[in-house]
């Protein structure tokens, strides 16, 4: 009784319960064709059963590893029919079946997964699907913040380069440059090649990366901008519009 109302240990006796009916089935069969028969009846129909292609369908016994058949399967009353033909019939041979592994975070999840009893199904999924939505609602605004920080990064390592060059043009001309053009590029702006962000020069040799709009319009750069001592120039980088825990260590 307290195992049956448990995550995980109530649905396992559950299917250990269908396991041992299974078996007692397997001991009243004269052949294993008689096993593969009665259980493909459960499957596919009194009319449709010997239509299955047997072989396929016990090969689908290692297709139950994936996170969703795993998932599925701990938190059910029932074993997938493909392993309960597999294992009746090592039964019959007096062998044990050996299903492969469920998949390691299905059972992480399962286990937070209540068990409502039998008849209750609509509840426990309405509760798992409310657990997803609440670890999506964690992981996806991280996952968003990843991605931007990778695509900064990325930036500003480009900028980085442009800023060699910046060095090189101002000790040799005593200026500063009014353009990419004037670094030696093609075009007036360059663009990073991951991230697609644009790079610009603006005035007393600032570089500017552009990362779009935040939601009130206003636009994102990634700044690197010069001071101008004694022994050279002096570089330092900022974000503007921009969630500085997104920028680079170096800028924030």
């Amino acid at each position: 009784m307290p195992a049956s109302i448990l995550p995980l240990l109530g649905t396992a006796l559950r299917r250990s319960e269908e396991y041992t009916c299974d078996r007692y089935g397997a001991a009243c069969c004269d052949t294993e064709d008689d096993i593969k028969a009665a259980i493909a009846a459960m499957a596919a129909g009194d009319s449709r059963w010997n239509e299955i292609n047997l072989d396929a369908y016990l090969n689908q016994v290692s297709d139950t590893n994936g996170f969703w058949m795993s998932f599925n399967e701990l938190t059910a009353d029932y074993p997938w029919l493909t392993k309960r033909m597999a294992a009746a019939i090592a039964a019959k041979k007096g062998e044990q079946a050996k299903p492969p592994r469920r998949h390691t975070f299905a059972w992480i999840l399962s286990a937070f997964i209540p068990r409502l009893g039998a008849g209750a199904g609509a509840g426990s999924l309405l509760i798992t699907i409310a657990i997803i939505g609440i670890l999506a609602s964690v992981a996806l605004p991280a996952y968003k913040d990843y991605i931007e920080k990778a695509q900064y990064t990325s930036s500003y390592n480009t900028a980085k380069g442009i800023e060699e060059k910046v060095n090189d043009y101002v000790a040799n001309t005593n200026q500063w440059p009014e353009s990419m053009q004037s670094l030696g590029y093609e075009n007036l702006t360059t663009t990073d090649e991951l991230s697609g962000y644009e790079i610009s020069i603006f005035s007393d040799g600032m570089i500017g990366v552009n990362v779009g709009t935040d939601s009130a319009g206003e636009e994102q750069y990634i700044v690197l901008q010069p001071e101008v001592l004694e022994e050279g120039l002096s570089w330092r980088c900022f974000g503007e519009n921009i969630a500085e825990k997104n920028l680079p260590a170096d800028c924030q």
